[in-house]
């Protein structure tokens, strides 16, 4: 095995392992909140509202899209789709998050379980939005002052697919998990919960660790096609963008 090979499978390894700790927090975070929003009114108040602001601007986006002509974001019929299922998703989100507050709505268990599926799917989806959309940005190559040549975190609709499944597959386990153990009935103890959490963390972590050693390796195939002399052309033109916003 070659040393550029085996540092390519290193960075896999630790980009699994700084990926199983996401996973562990969206776990972790996406508990909390459905103890919040199932035991506290002020909480499952603010969830719903944000929930079905958020939806709102889903909605606006996609028929402003569908209006202005110079939009390209959503213009394929398949893509519209979408946007507008995850937005009645959305939008149905904010209506169980007031709908599943024990001191409100009394509804049986097992039909509050497709409801906190629901739930815990859409706060997971947004945990890992907000993460990937960081790192798209490059925030974190011009922090730590990396080349140019080098790729995003996450880049390719491949990757950002690959987190987004294995988010939503963590959010809905979450969320069954949560019903059918029925944590929002817990003793004094807690008993229910810290059971939904030892079994949740380790599929969170998991997950984690599979997606982060699959996207350092689809990064890293890609920056193995580069040719030295593509990475010497990248940094030439980086330099003279550089000197010209100097200038």
């Amino acid at each position: 095995m070659s040393d550029s090979t085996g540092k390519r499978i290193a960075k896999c390894f630790l980009s699994a392992a700084v990926a199983s700790i996401f996973g562990v927090v969206v776990a972790e975070v996406v508990a909390n909140c459905l103890v919040e929003i199932s035991e506290t009114p002020v909480f499952a108040i603010i969830f719903g509202v944000a929930f079905f602001a958020l939806g709102a601007a889903l909605l606006y986006r996609i028929i402003r899209s569908s209006c202005d002509k110079d939009e390209e974001e959503i213009t394929s019929p398949t893509k519209r789709f979408f946007m507008l299922a995850f937005t009645a998703l959305v939008f149905a989100t904010g209506a169980f998050s007031i709908l599943l507050e024990n001191n409100w709505v009394q509804i049986n268990w097992v039909a509050k379980i497709p409801m906190y599926a629901t739930v815990g799917l859409v706060l997971a989806f947004a945990l890992s939005f907000c993460f990937t959309e960081i790192l798209t940005m490059g925030l974190c190559n011009k922090c730590c002052k990396t080349d140019f040549e080098e790729k995003p975190i996450i880049g390719s609709s491949k990757q950002l697919a690959m987190v987004f499944i294995a988010t939503l597959v963590l959010g809905t386990i979450h969320g069954v998990l949560f019903g059918v153990i029925d944590v929002e009935n817990d003793d004094a103890q807690h008993d229910k919960f810290f059971k939904n959490v030892i079994i949740s963390l380790p599929i969170g972590a998991i997950l984690g660790a599979i997606v982060g050693f699959w996207n350092q390796w689809i990064r890293s195939s890609a920056e193995v096609d580069v040719t030295p002399d593509q990475r010497a052309r990248l940094i030439n033109s980086q330099e003279s963008v550089e000197h010209d916003e100097f200038i």
